[in-house]
């Protein structure tokens, strides 16, 4: 699983290669939820997704439009 995670946290490249944070985010979450269902169901003991952390995601700033465009878009 480990290996898993780091694969889901390289960067996206020039071609557009790999996952984003935000979407590696939600496969380790949904990942981590299928274990707990598995764990829960006794069919593991323990999850592997337990004792790792998920990756982390920086916050996106949103765009900010500038006086000219707003005029343009009410205008």
């Amino acid at each position: 699983m480990g290996e898993w995670i780091r694969h889901m946290q390289r960067p996206v490249d020039g071609d557009g290669q790999g996952p984003t944070a935000q979407t590696a985010l939600q496969r380790c979450r949904s990942a981590s939820g299928f274990f707990a269902w598995l764990v829960k169901e006794d069919e593991i003991q323990e999850s592997p997704m337990a004792k790792m952390d998920p990756p982390r995601v920086s916050e996106k700033e949103a765009p900010v439009i500038n006086d000219d465009a707003l005029k343009k878009l009410s205008g």
